[in-house]
């Protein structure tokens, strides 16, 4: 009798401890990951496209260029706090060419922003030189990486994230098709307008053939 009495006052004071524990293995577990998405959600950028010293709407975020030898400013927004933003890739869609950055190196077909040390709510306006085809392929989406670290360095935490409610960067490259004829020492151009035109010319006239009479891509 004594025992049963016993194990009788044990049952509940068991269930009592069980379900403490599982109450604070569940607040361990939701606070591990509040604590995660935090850290992600509290490291914001934006990359907004500027035109004649102004931002564009951000969204769509998405500029027109000219086919050709072109520059494209981008402006690099630390949003987070308290983290400084330190560092960034920017790649070019892969139709278009990089020539230099106002910052960075040029590797391939992206640019390598370096030691930026960003302060919270700093930017830097990055100046792209680049050459677009004489026809673009629609709308395309420039890709970006963008660090804590000045190095580029760390694992995938170390990223920042692009800020809720704005848009990647995208381009579209203004063109049109014209029907040339070959010369022995130039293009003549017949349509959308009549003028002589070289492969260097500006606007931009590039032979698609070696046929006398020709497809180019001539800029609108």
């Amino acid at each position: 009798m004594f025992s049963s009495a016993w194990t009788s006052a044990r049952g509940p004071r068991r269930r009592s401890i069980n379900s403490i524990a599982l109450l604070a293995g569940l607040v361990l577990v939701v606070g591990s990951s509040l604590t995660v998405n935090a850290a992600t959600d509290t490291k914001p950028y934006t990359a907004t496209w500027v035109s004649g010293g102004n931002p564009v709407a951000n969204p769509p975020n998405s500029i027109s260029l000219p086919s050709g030898s072109t520059s494209a400013t981008l402006r690099l927004t630390n949003n987070a706090n308290p983290q400084t933003l330190g560092s960034a890739n920017i790649t070019l869609p892969s139709d278009y060419v990089l020539v230099s950055g106002s910052v960075g190196t040029k590797s391939g077909n992206t640019l390598q922003v370096r030691n930026l040390n960003l302060a919270p709510g700093a930017s830097i306006d990055i100046t792209i030189n680049l050459k677009t085809p004489c026809v673009g392929a629609g709308s395309e989406a420039w890709g970006l990486i963008v660090k804590q670290a000045n190095n580029f360095s760390g694992p995938p935490g170390n990223d920042f994230v692009r800020a809720t409610g704005t848009a990647a960067p995208s381009s579209t490259v203004s063109g049109s098709v014209a029907t040339v004829s070959r010369r022995p020492s130039h293009w003549t151009c017949r349509s959308p307008s009549r003028m002589a035109c070289s492969s260097t010319a500006t606007p931009c006239c590039r032979a698609v053939s070696t046929k006398a009479t020709a497809h180019a891509q001539l800029s609108s």
